[in-house]
C-alpha cells in the first residue's frame, strides 16, 4: 500500500518552492504537517521530496484497501509518509491523532485541497490535530520560484528598505502585464502560446467548479456566472449584495458560491485595518482571486484586452502584488499580518502589514505607473502623521510606505517613505536614487 520514495533529494526537473525549508523544520519540530492549498499548485510533488512512502487516497483500489486497517498501515509506512489527499478518508486523521498520543508516532505529511474540518465520532465539529501540528497553506509559483531565484523574506524586505535600497527594475508596465498573466500554475508553465495556456486553464476552472458545484448540490453555470462578476471586481471593495446582484443571484446563493470557492482556494478576502484611527474607517474586505492566470482564464481576456483597459490594468496588477506577498509571506513564516486600509475621506491603502509582535505597520501601494509624485503617497504620509503623533496609546508604530510601480529605479521619496520596482518582489539590487519633488 505504502510504496517508496527517496527524499533525499529533489527529483530531476523540481522547482525548488519556498516552502521547501519550512516543511523540513516543521517536520523536525511537529509530530504532524498538513499542507493545504488549491488543486494543481504543486502540494503532493513538494512533500514527495522529503517523504519515505505515500498512501495516495485519491486512489479508489489503494484507498479501499487502506481503510480496512488504517492504523497497521500507517504504523508500518516507512517515515515521513505522505497521506494525500486525506479528505477522500477523513477518519484517517484520528488514526494519526491516536498513534501520535498513544505512541508518540512522528512524520505525517498529510495534503488535501480542502478546507474542510472533519467531524469526529460524536459528531462534534472538531479539528484532530490541533497541538498535534502545523498546517501549511502553498500557493501557485511566486515568480522568484519560476525564475528560481533565491529566497527572501518580502515582509521583511519591505520592513528594511535598505535590503531594496539598491534595487534598480529591468521592466516596464507590458512586461509586469505579461508576467502576471502567466500565473502560477505549474501545468501551465511550458504551454506554447498564452491563448493556449489561457484556453487550458479555462477548462480547468470549469472542471473545478463543476466539482465543487456537485460537492454542494450549487448550479456550476449560476456558480461559473458568479466567479466571472468575482474575477472582474478582483482586488475591490465591493460587498457581497453587490455581487449578488450582478450575478443575478440571491444574496444567499452568492454567499454559498464564495464559501465553496474560498474552500477550493480560487478565491479570498483581504480584511479592512481598522485600528482606532478613526471611526469613520470602513470595514469591508477586498476580494481577490488568488491566482492572476487564472483570473485571466476566467475573464477570458489576453494581453491586448489588459493593455485597452486601465481597470483592467489596476485590477491585475493589484492581484499579482497581493498574491506574491501573501505567498512569501506564508513561506517565510512571518508574523505578519495582511490588511487593507480605507476610510470615509476616501483614504485608501492597498495593502498593510502588521506585525504585532513588534506593533509595527508596514505600508503599500500599487501603481501601474511608471513615474512617482507626491501625489501618489499622500496617504502613505498621513497614516505615517497619525501614527507619529499618537503618542503612547498609538495602535501601531509606522515602519515603512512603499509604493510598488513599474518604474525602473527605487528612489526615497520622504521619510520612511519609498518607491521601487515591482520587480523587487524577486529581483536584487542596484544603486538607489532619489525622487524629485513633485505636486503634494
Amino acid at each position: 500500500m505504502a510504496r517508496r520514495h527517496s527524499g533525499a533529494s529533489p527529483r530531476v526537473g523540481y522547482i525548488p518552492r519556498q516552502i521547501d525549508a519550512r516543511l523540513r523544520a516543521e517536520l523536525d519540530t511537529w509530530p504532524s504537517v498538513v499542507i493545504t492549498g488549491p488543486r494543481g499548485v504543486g502540494k503532493t510533488t513538494t512533500a514527495l521530496q522529503v517523504a519515505e512512502s505515500v498512501i495516495d487516497l485519491s486512489q479508489p483500489q489503494q484507498r479501499e484497501v487502506f481503510m480496512l486497517d488504517m492504523e497497521s498501515a500507517l504504523r508500518v509506512a516507512p517515515k515521513p509518509v505522505l497521506i494525500d489527499e486525506w479528505q477522500q478518508a477523513p477518519d484517517v486523521l484520528w488514526v494519526v491523532k491516536k498513534l501520535i498520543d498513544q505512541d508518540a508516532m512522528t512524520g505525517f505529511i498529510i495534503a488535501g485541497s480542502s478546507h474542510l474540518r472533519p467531524n469526529n465520532q460524536n459528531d462534534s465539529n472538531q479539528w484532530p490535530l490541533v497541538h498535534r501540528g502545523v498546517t501549511l497553506e502553498m500557493h501557485p509559483l511566486t515568480v522568484a520560484e519560476k525564475r528560481r531565484k533565491g529566497f527572501h523574506s518580502v515582509p521583511g524586505r519591505l520592513a528594511d528598505m535598505s535590503a531594496a535600497s539598491g534595487h534598480q527594475g529591468g521592466y516596464g508596465l507590458y512586461d509586469y502585464i505579461d508576467i502576471a498573466l502567466e500565473g502560477g500554475y505549474p501545468a501551465y508553465l511550458d504551454v506554447a502560446t498564452p491563448s493556449t495556456r489561457r484556453a487550458q486553464m479555462q477548462s480547468a476552472v470549469r472542471d473545478i467548479v463543476r466539482l465543487d458545484a456537485a460537492t454542494g448540490r450549487i448550479d456550476h453555470r449560476k456558480m461559473l456566472d458568479f466567479l466571472q462578476v468575482y474575477a472582474a471586481n478582483s482586488s475591490e471593495l465591493i460587498n457581497q449584495t453587490t455581487l449578488a446582484e450582478h450575478a443575478d443571484i440571491s444574496r444567499a446563493s452568492a454567499e454559498k458560491y464564495e464559501q465553496a470557492l474560498h474552500d477550493s482556494y480560487i478565491v479570498s478576502q483581504l480584511p479592512s485595518w481598522h485600528r482606532t484611527l478613526s471611526s469613520r474607517t470602513g470595514k469591508r474586505p477586498k476580494r481577490f482571486v488568488n491566482d492572476t492566470g487564472m483570473w485571466a482564464a476566467i475573464l477570458g481576456v489576453g494581453r491586448e484586452d489588459v493593455r485597452a483597459d486601465p481597470k483592467l490594468v489596476g485590477n491585475l496588477m493589484e492581484t499579482f502584488v497581493v498574491s506574491q506577498i501573501r505567498a512569501q509571506q506564508i513561506a517565510s513564516r512571518s508574523l505578519h499580518t495582511l490588511y487593507h486600509y480605507r476610510d470615509q475621506a476616501g483614504r485608501e491603502i492597498d495593502l498593510l502589514l502588521e506585525d504585532r509582535r513588534d506593533r509595527t505597520l508596514v505600508a503599500v501601494e500599487v501603481k501601474a505607473s511608471s513615474t512617482i509624485t507626491r501625489h501618489d503617497t499622500r496617504h502613505l504620509e498621513w497614516l505615517r502623521g497619525q501614527l507619529d503623533t499618537a503618542g503612547p496609546h498609538r495602535p501601531m508604530r509606522f515602519s515603512r510606505g512603499v509604493v510598488l510601480y513599474s518604474g525602473p529605479q527605487t528612489v526615497k521619496v520622504s521619510d520612511r517613505v519609498w518607491a521601487t520596482p515591482i520587480s523587487a518582489l524577486w529581483e536584487g539590487r542596484s544603486r538607489p536614487h532619489r525622487v524629485a519633488p513633485g505636486p503634494t
